[in-house]
């Protein structure tokens, strides 16, 4: 007597979490995929403006839950501290997702959040991506390029460091190599084609989030 076998091969079905209809805090945005904050997920959020620069359209943004980088369409009439309502999509974007504003209104004065303390040489590090940090760090060399000052760092881990700054005074750059500094600004990360992390940059406002033990400049080997 024969039998036939009807052999049923059943692929695995990814499921994805439910996503609410507005996403509402950035932690909800920054825990998406990428194929998820590919389908521009509405957005709609209160935060506060970390760091803005009018020239290259660099804005971060952060409530309480966590902060993010946002796309915006040209200037936008905003500085730091400033409180906003911001609507929007979500985008992949190529390291971590962001969101590509539509609209910004803003309410008024904002309290930043308490800066998170980072090591520069631990490479933990870009999980902060786009957070509002505090670090410790060694002058390696300093430059003015393309109107930002730029204070090179070394790591152990050997991946490079950048603390890039808006605004400052006349400064002697030679003073600052060696200097021991302290640092508050919005987390960057550099990456490659492979959504892998090359390096850190810290964009900060001004010169005054950067404090200096002058006792300890040039006393540093580099």
């Amino acid at each position: 007597m024969a039998f036939s076998y009807l052999l049923m091969v059943c692929a695995p079905v990814e499921c994805e979490p439910h996503l609410p209809k507005t996403l509402a805090r950035i932690e909800e945005i920054r825990e998406l995929s990428p194929s998820q904050a590919a389908r521009e997920l509405p957005v709609q959020i209160r935060a506060v403006v970390t760091f803005y620069d009018r020239a290259n359209s660099l804005l971060f943004v952060q409530d309480n839950s966590a902060g993010i980088f946002v796309q915006s369409n040209g200037p936008v009439p905003v500085e730091r501290g400033m409180e906003l309502d911001l609507t929007g999509v979500t985008e992949a974007g190529d390291f971590a997702p962001l969101i590509r504003t539509s609209s910004i209104h803003t309410i008024g004065k904002g309290i930043l959040p308490k800066a998170k303390a980072i090591s520069l040489d631990s490479l933990t590090s870009a999980a902060s991506d786009s957070q509002w940090v505090e670090a410790k760090a060694i002058v390696h060399a300093a430059a003015i390029e393309e109107g930002y000052l730029n204070l090179y760092v070394p790591t152990t881990s050997g991946r490079a460091v950048r603390i890039r700054i808006v605004h400052f005074p006349n400064v002697d750059l030679d003073q600052l190599v060696g200097a021991h500094v302290q640092v508050r600004g919005a987390l960057g990360v550099t990456f490659n084609k492979r959504r892998q992390y090359t390096g850190l940059i810290i964009h900060v406002q001004d010169f005054a989030d950067l404090s200096m033990d002058v006792t300890k400049i040039g006393r540093a080997s580099c």
